[in-house]
């Protein structure tokens, strides 16, 4: 398999899904197949090979919400979203609708139905040319994140809890809540505000941003 493979581009005209083709991946995704808030279910896809190999784990709760659960700090696949296992602490039930809203607004502002059709043929989505998160949780209300390109400095953009108050401790001040996080990367700087655009999604879905 090439790296072209496992990072497919499907973004705009030359959008394509990663093999198998739609052909062998089989039904469209439909609206009635929805669960637990954003989360995109195919049951009829559970007995088909697994794609993304140790890269991602099938059989883990985030699965159904879409969000990939990963082994390694830096996958292999370019997913939209993801959750690192090597974390310290699991995402509540409450920060799994979270993570699934997260990803929801992001597809719903950078791509058209045509190419969400076609990624959500597969169980996770996948898009080479997108920056995508890993997020990692350390302890209640203790979250980090790194894109998908990050390359310098700590694995996640938080200070981890160990160097927080050292020498090392020149990341985002921690610790953060997921929601607090989210904000973070929905703002245009360090100090600034979240855009409109995600104050909006946050206010129109209540389910996933209780207080």
């Amino acid at each position: 398999m090439t790296k072209a493979d496992m990072n497919p581009d499907v973004s705009g005209v030359r959008a394509r899904s990663a093999r198998p083709s739609s052909r062998a991946t089989g039904a469209q995704p439909r609206d009635n197949q929805r669960e637990e808030g954003h989360a995109l279910l195919h049951p009829e896809r559970e007995s088909r090979p697994w794609l993304f190999g140790a890269d991602a784990l099938r059989d883990d709760p985030l699965t159904r919400y879409r969000i990939a659960a990963v082994t390694h700090v830096s996958p292999t696949w370019s997913y939209l979203v993801a959750f690192h296992l090597g974390s310290e602490a699991r995402p509540t039930d409450q920060e799994k609708v979270l993570l699934a809203s997260f990803l929801q607004q992001y597809k719903d502002v950078h791509y058209r139905p045509s190419t969400r059709e076609r990624m959500e043929r597969l169980p996770l989505d996948v898009d080479g040319t997108a920056n995508g998160v890993v997020f990692h949780k350390w302890a209640q209300d203790d979250w980090g994140y790194r894109r998908r390109l990050h390359e310098a400095g700590h694995p996640f953009s938080v200070t981890p809890p160990a160097l927080r108050g050292s020498p090392h401790d020149d990341g985002i001040p921690g610790p953060l809540s997921l929601p607090a996080l989210m904000d973070r990367i929905h703002g245009s700087g360090p100090e600034s505000d979240p855009s409109p655009r995600w104050r909006e999604w946050k206010a129109t879905h209540p389910e996933a941003f209780v207080s």
